[in-house]
């Protein structure tokens, strides 16, 4: 479920698609990724106007549903262990500085335009059994398709139950047993995940 206070749907609209990844790159460390898309935006017919953009439903039907991802734009995401500083929770604060252009921020966001996303508070939380997470992730948005000088005035708030890394890429000259030592050197307890090959987006 993501929600977006103020807006004309309070209690917030379904997930259709969540995926939490990760990336080794051998340089920095250990990087996560998010991808959300939220089901398409439920129109009220008897509630087609608002005082501004937030709170008028055809605007938002206008733009169909939110992306907010740190793969669909290839923003960077965010470092989440390096050596120096191995995984020791599961609880993160991410561009809590605006950064100077969107692209370098940690995720991007399509919500009313292509608008801008910061300040974000990340934490997943070991369901019973160890194997999935919860996830709690709030931020928060500039309108800033429609005003590229937009402050950050709005929230948005995204929870799921049921959450497990899918894969995490490392560089294809990395062979597994190297790959997984070094992950073992990030990560503990390490987790059962799928190793995927590509050139890592170096950071």
């Amino acid at each position: 479920m993501i929600s977006f206070p103020g807006n004309p749907w309070p209690a917030g609209h379904e997930l259709a698609d969540l995926q939490w990844t990760a990336r080794l790159e051998p340089a920095t460390g250990l990087w996560f990724d998010l991808h959300l898309e939220s089901a398409p935006y439920d129109a009220d017919p008897a509630a087609i106007d608002g005082e501004d953009d937030w709170n008028a439903p055809i605007v938002w039907t206008n733009y169909h549903r939110c992306i907010l991802s740190s793969t669909y734009w290839d923003n960077p995401g965010f470092l989440a262990a390096t050596l120096q500083q191995p995984l020791a929770n599961l609880d993160f604060t991410v561009d809590v500085v605006e950064q100077e252009e969107d692209e370098d921020q940690a995720f991007g966001i399509y919500l009313l335009g292509h608008d801008s996303v910061s300040d974000h508070r990340i934490t997943f939380t070991p369901n019973p059994g160890g194997t999935t997470f919860r996830l709690d992730w709030r931020g928060r948005i500039a309108l800033r398709y429609s005003d590229s000088l937009a402050t950050y005035d709005h929230e948005f708030i995204a929870t799921a139950t049921d959450v497990s890394l899918t894969h995490i890429t490392v560089p294809t000259d990395m062979d597994d047993d190297s790959a997984r030592t070094m992950l073992a050197a990030l990560i503990h307890p390490l987790p059962a995940t799928t190793l995927h090959r590509a050139t890592p987006r170096q950071r």
